[in-house]
């Protein structure tokens, strides 16, 4: 791992070796802006703290208490530099949470269509209700934001439905594969607009557990589908067969011998999810239908620059930290892809 960053590092030109140093000293600012950031603390200002009389104070000016303010304030007096650490800091919330979230979706689907296929996975009728019950539960408990119960819920399932095959009941193929194709194409069919919008509807408020819940939902089917053709061209080579021959087991296959030579390109796609969700986070808060204004956000912070056009503080260093983070990323995926 260590040889592959170091690789990595060396095909970055001097400008992207520039930009990483910059996006890591960002991520630390905003991993540790409530440490530093508040009163009697070295920025001196909290994200949501109004300040009277410094409504759109330009960089680099003091407002009445004399404290100077680097980046200017909104049209509240907050200060714009805390905020956009804050905003960081919900930004990589966003997108770890999404590239979490996806690729164990991904993770989960992409192995049930590509490694087990349509006649691998016997199930019974009980197991088919508890499966579509279980569901039913999760996408319930997810729609409040529920995250620890929708899993508790999903594993419960998962363990009954393998319970239940050491019974001697009648089963029957599942076609998995087939059916897992279908629900990807169906999502991908639908404007991803259409689906973050109508999902929205449905949570009872908006917050970043949700919006990680929403992108989430949204972003597996293309990995999943990576994954899948992976498998199918991994599955039948020789390694592959001479795990057959030698009687292993399916678990242990995959987990030993098929996800190692898998996993390479789902974590490369995790790359671009992440960007990805940044993009989409900071867009949703500009068009003022994502997370709530007293949540710091990069497309927050611009979207308050439409009331006052000469405030273009507030366009210019979210938008310039969005585009450099975005870039940076692209960089390091694509020299990645070159190593």
């Amino acid at each position: 791992m260590k040889n592959q960053l170091a690789h990595i590092w060396l095909r970055l030109s001097g400008l992207g070796k520039g930009l990483v140093v910059l996006f890591i000293i960002l991520v630390l600012l905003g991993i540790t802006a409530p440490n530093i950031s508040g009163p009697n603390k070295l920025i001196p200002f909290g994200p949501n703290q109004s300040i009277e009389q410094a409504e759109y104070l330009s960089p680099w000016s003091s407002d009445s208490f004399g404290r100077l303010h680097i980046i200017g304030t909104d049209r509240f007096g907050r200060d714009v530099l805390v905020r956009l650490l804050y905003g960081t800091r919900t930004a990589l919330l966003v997108g770890v949470g999404v590239v979490l979230l996806s690729s164990l979706l991904a993770l989960v689907f992409g192995v049930l269509a590509g490694f087990f296929g349509n006649r691998s996975i016997k199930v019974n009728l009980i197991q088919l209700f508890i499966l579509l019950l279980g569901s039913i539960l999760m996408l319930f408990y997810l729609r409040y934001g529920q995250i620890v119960i929708a899993v508790f819920i999903l594993s419960i399932t998962i363990f009954l439905i393998f319970i239940l095959r050491r019974f001697n009941l009648k089963q029957v193929y599942l076609p998995i594969d087939a059916i897992i194709m279908k629900i990807i194409e169906v999502i991908r069919t639908v404007p991803g607009l259409f689906i973050i919008l109508s999902l929205f509807a449905i949570f009872s408020q908006a917050s970043i557990v949700s919006l990680i819940v929403i992108l989430g939902l949204i972003s597996w089917p293309g990995k999943a589908r990576l994954l899948r053709a992976e498998i199918l061209k991994v599955k039948n080579q020789d390694f592959m067969i001479t795990t057959q021959v030698l009687g292993l087991s399916k678990w242990r296959t995959l987990v030993y011998h098929l996800l190692p030579n898998v996993i390479s390109p789902l974590i490369i796609a995790s790359c671009y999810t992440f960007t990805g969700a940044i993009l989409v986070e900071s867009t949703l808060s500009f068009l003022n239908v994502g997370l709530p204004q007293d949540i710091p956000s990069w497309g927050g912070i611009m979207r308050e620059s439409r009331d006052y056009f000469k405030a273009w503080w507030l366009a210019l260093f979210p938008g310039l930290l969005l585009f450099l983070s975005i870039l940076t990323l692209n960089i390091v995926v694509d020299a990645a892809n070159e190593a």
